[in-house]
């Protein structure tokens, strides 16, 4: 066997996380590839291929390669009628067959096995709007929402209209998630707050 493959799956749904497990493993063992499943938990786990239930927003694991060279791919796993709203590589369907999972995920790696862009990239850069860069860059600086609002006189549910509106955009459910997003580096690169 001549590469190892290292993939990372978060879903608590042991059923169809096994059944996933099993296709990616017989699948690359066709290929002369060994794969190994890597746990979440683990500190800095160097993996090629992440799969993550959509619900969940985005795992801790995601947050240490957001500025790292070796980015791995990411794909979502959906429900039938759930809207993915996060930059990834594809949408993995629960309902879909298997040669359509097999077939996306190697599509994704042939064409640059080490490209998926992190969720701070050029494709968040203009979804995000000023304002909402403005929230964030307070936040980021420890200030309450009602300080932000009075450093931008603005009201305070704007504001947290404008906080709640990129947590939408980066499919984050709780503050903390969002916070330790900012904490990570997730505006690096993005316009500064002006005082």
């Amino acid at each position: 066997m001549k590469k190892t493959l290292k993939i990372s799956i978060v879903d608590d749904n042991q059923y169809f996380t096994s059944g996933l497990r099993h296709l990616l493993a017989d699948f690359y063992l066709t290929k002369n590839t060994r794969v190994r499943f890597i746990d979440e938990k683990a500190s800095k786990p160097s993996i090629d291929i992440l799969f993550h239930a959509n619900r969940y927003g985005i795992p801790g694991v995601y947050y240490r390669y957001l500025h790292s060279t070796a980015k791995p791919l990411v794909f979502a796993i959906c429900d039938k009628n759930e809207k993915c709203h996060v930059r990834k590589d594809g949408i993995l369907y629960r309902h879909q067959s298997m040669n359509l999972v097999l077939n996306m995920v190697e599509q994704a790696r042939s064409i640059d096995p080490h490209s998926s862009d992190p969720v701070s990239d050029v494709s968040l850069a203009q979804t995000i709007t000023h304002r909402e860069y403005e929230v964030l860059g307070y936040l980021k600086q420890g200030r309450s929402l009602t300080e932000a609002a009075n450093y931008m006189n603005l009201s305070v549910k704007t504001v947290s209209a404008h906080k709640r509106s990129v947590m939408k955009k980066l499919n984050f459910r709780r503050n903390s998630e969002l916070l330790y997003w900012m904490i990570q580096g997730g505006l690096i690169g993005h316009r500064k707050v002006m005082r």
